[in-house]
């Protein structure tokens, strides 16, 4: 007999009574359909897969696959209308409503995972072939219309409030609300589609809403620092919300909402709030505060802006006050000088170009500088992170007030004699451990970095230097080579060569002292005496002159500072032993010319004339040479006029036949070291202010050393107004060079340039060490025409060429 098959009602029926109809009781009644049907399950499936099978393999017209494909989708739609929505809309309260759809989502996935294994083969055959949605994606979709459509204005509905609910400090079901928003991507079948229209979207504006009041309240209500904490404590609680049930996508979604709302909208109101906002923060440095602030901000885009704008007009208005401050404190200083100078007729007089260096040169201003630095340096640090913005804001500002011109000395100045302080022997420096003084060096250096007149700074130091070197005044060699170190990193080797050259030339000298001495030894056995007091220099590696112990430094000209000739005429003992060692030199480098310079000399006298009644018999004084050449007058001579002096010590000009303005200077000065109240070795009648030609000097017996040896007060160990003039007038010629170099570099490597472009590109060679101004560039411009180096463009008068 012909095998008929199976017809599609036959087959259906047993399909839905056997597979459909319990498996939607068991998920009604939230059983389990193996422990309602027992072992028979699995078997029951079998029957209903064979079922399937053959129903769909079929011959046409008796094939099937169509007529299930479609039978199954409307059989779920069925289920779905007549029993689980009604279910879903019975519910009462939020939790509940949530529940049972979360409940019937569950349930209805095992049915669609029951169906597509069930009718596997529509799917491996028929779906492919007719290019329609699978059982799976069909099964999710009927949901998605019979259900989710009808209720998900209730849904969102309950779940904001829910959220809401949480936000007022309520407990609630993290759990469910997960499950519940999964639905919603679910429904988009592999998109985020659903969920960002159905969910997303309306959360992030009640979100919106919800922090727009309540932020509005906190900036009308609360202190910034209060306001901060609020706004911070509350976006970590929505990151912990957003990270337990909400999508990735939107957590970053929600953080720009929250921050929107909560940050942006009120920054500029709450950085500026009296007493609180922050100027305050920082006046009361109030780190935790600045730190979350950070951390806040950061999170915005442009955020830290305003911060930063804030931070350097602070910055600014401290740094200028300190200018202030020390501007009026040497106008006051200035003042009270002069006043005095109105009353005072006392014995020790002062002369304009000798005079000491003004109370600007007091190191107290610079420190001050440095403890701004510090404090903004660490705040910044610790606090800011080291941001950029922040980094920018602080240089801006410091560059602002530190290049202020302050009294009589620029702060370029001012810099290089805080140097000086913390490496001179007799300063600060010396009272201070050489790692504190290391130290104090590279908080200077970076407080350096803010200059523009570098290279007046460094023409300083050089001046400076080389008198410590000279004078032994250095209290330490390596705290010297720290600072050039610090300053070769920050400038480059160029900035920094003719340091190292001096303090080459320094190690060299000793060298050819020891050569000279072991040469002297063997040609020379003078014995010259010296009438009076014995003198010489305190250099182990000195060598014995006849009565003078003699020692010398060689310089290099290239790397020292320019200083005048000395006209000052040395006693015969001293002049002996300049012979012999240019004897020895000239033997040596037959093609160098010495040049002396005394005026940076020192040496030792030996006396008994102050000791008073003390123990010791002798007493050594330590003074320059030009101080020692004036005191060997008086073995000679128990009074001296001025004249005298003027006229035994100093050469005449050929022009004048006079003295020279430069050694009466230095004559003076000298004096005034000689008369000063702590070494009164000299008394001057009258004694006046005044210098003239009759004055008389002579020793002053009743003067009692208080030590067995005695520093007078040398009047070039420090920086006269004479050499400041030549520092900045050589300043001046260095840029003049360094501008014309620049120019030159820049017109080789782009043959032609216009006039503005020329400027800007000089400008940003010479900014590391100085900055140019554009007339001074012009200038340079126009002289390196006329010596033919450019040549103006002939089809444009604002460009130049570079002729070869």
């Amino acid at each position: 007999m012909e095998d008929l098959g199976i017809d599609f009602d036959t087959g259906w029926s047993i399909i839905e009574s056997r597979g459909f109809e319990p498996l939607a009781a068991v998920l009604d009644a939230d059983g389990d359909y193996r422990r309602r049907h027992g072992t028979d399950g699995p078997k029951e499936w079998n029957h209903i897969y064979t079922t399937v099978y053959k129903m769909c393999i079929q011959k046409t017209p008796r094939s099937y696959a169509k007529d299930l494909y479609q039978r199954v989708q409307s059989t779920l739609k069925a289920y779905l209308r007549s029993s689980c929505l009604p279910a879903i809309q019975r519910t009462t309260g939020e939790e509940s409503l949530l529940r049972e759809l979360r409940r019937r989502w569950s349930n209805h996935k095992l049915m669609v995972k029951w169906v597509t294994r069930t009718f596997s083969y529509i799917d491996r055959y028929y779906v492919k072939r007719n290019e329609e949605p699978s059982l799976e994606h069909a099964g999710y979709m009927c949901f998605r219309k019979e259900v989710f459509d009808s209720i998900v204005a209730s849904v969102r509905k309950a779940a904001l409030n829910i959220v809401q609910r949480e936000r007022d400090g309520d407990n609630v079901d993290r759990s469910l609300l997960r499950g519940v928003l999964d639905i919603f991507v679910e429904m988009g079948m592999g998109k985020l589609d659903v969920y960002t229209s159905e969910w997303e979207a309306p959360f992030l504006e009640e979100t919106a809403d919800f922090y727009r009041r309540t932020s509005a309240k906190w900036a009308e209500e609360d202190s910034f620092p209060d306001f901060m904490r609020k706004a911070d404590c509350n976006i970590i609680e929505e990151l912990e919300r957003a990270a337990q049930y909400l999508n990735g996508q939107t957590q970053e979604r929600l953080l720009r909402v929250y921050e929107e709302e909560v940050l942006i909208v009120h920054q500029k109101k709450m950085l500026s709030k009296d007493n609180s906002g922050l100027v305050a923060l920082l006046e009361n440095n109030k780190k935790d505060d600045l730190l979350r602030l950070y951390r806040l901000y950061s999170r915005v885009p442009q955020g830290l802006i305003p911060v930063g704008q804030i931070l350097k007009n602070h910055i600014q208005k401290e740094g200028m006050e300190l200018v202030r401050e020390q501007r009026s404190f040497i106008e006051n200083t200035k003042s009270e000088a002069s006043q005095k100078g109105m009353r005072d007729d006392g014995p020790t007089p002062v002369t304009p170009r000798s005079a000491s260096s003004s109370s600007a040169d007091k190191p107290e201003y610079i420190q001050r500088l440095i403890s701004l630095h510090d404090r903004y340096t660490e705040l910044v640090t610790n606090c800011f992170g080291r941001h950029a913005v922040f980094t920018k804001a602080m240089k801006e500002a410091f560059e602002r007030f530190v290049n202020e011109q302050v009294g009589d000395s620029s702060t370029a100045q001012l810099f290089a004699n805080y140097c000086d302080s913390l490496l001179n022997s007799g300063g600060r420096g010396a009272k201070m451990a050489e790692s504190d003084v290391e130290t104090q060096l590279e908080k200077l250096v970076k407080l350096f970095t803010y200059l523009t007149e570098k290279d007046v700074f460094q023409e300083f130091c050089r001046k400076q230097l080389a008198k410590r070197l000279l004078l032994d005044r250095s209290h330490s060699d390596d705290a010297e080579r720290h600072l050039i170190s610090k300053l070769k990193q920050s400038c480059g080797a160029h900035f920094t060569s003719k340091l190292e050259g001096m303090i080459t030339d320094i190690n060299v000298s000793r060298d050819t002292q020891t050569q000279f001495r072991e040469w002297y030894n063997t040609r020379h056995r003078e014995s010259v005496g010296f009438p009076g007091n014995a003198m010489g220099t305190t250099s182990s590696t000195a060598v014995a002159v006849g009565s003078v112990e003699f020692s010398v430094r060689v310089l290099t000209t290239g790397h020292w500072p320019t200083y005048s000739e000395d006209s000052v005429v040395i006693p015969s003992a001293l002049e002996l032993c300049e012979r012999r060692f240019k004897e020895f030199y000239d033997m040596r480098t037959s093609q160098r010319v010495l040049r002396w310079v005394h005026s940076l000399g020192k040496g030792a006298l030996e006396t008994s004339l102050f000791t008073g009644k003390r123990a010791y018999q002798r007493i050594e004084l330590h003074v320059s040479t030009h101080q020692l050449c004036i005191l060997v007058l008086f073995n000679l001579h128990d009074h001296v006029t001025y004249a005298q002096m003027l006229e035994t010590l100093h050469q005449k000009s050929r022009k004048t036949g006079t003295p020279s303005r430069d050694g009466e200077d230095l004559l003076k000065a000298s004096l005034v070291s000689l008369m000063s109240r702590k070494t009164p070795l000299l008394v001057k009648e009258p004694r006046n202010r005044e210098f003239s030609a009759t004055d008389m000097f002579t020793l002053n017996t009743q003067f009692v050393s208080p030590k067995r040896r005695l520093n007078v007060p040398m009047p070039m160990a420090r920086i006269n107004e004479q050499e400041k003039e030549a520092a900045h007038d050589t300043v001046v010629e260095d840029r003049r060079h360094a501008i014309e170099a620049a120019i030159v570099r820049v017109m080789k490597q782009h043959k032609t340039l216009d006039h503005q472009r020329l400027i800007m590109e000089v400008s940003k060679l010479c900014n590391p060490v100085f900055k140019p101004e554009p007339r001074a560039i012009k200038n340079r411009i126009e002289e390196l025409i006329s010596r033919e180096y450019l040549a103006r463009d002939d089809s444009s008068n604002s460009s130049y060429r570079y002729l070869a």
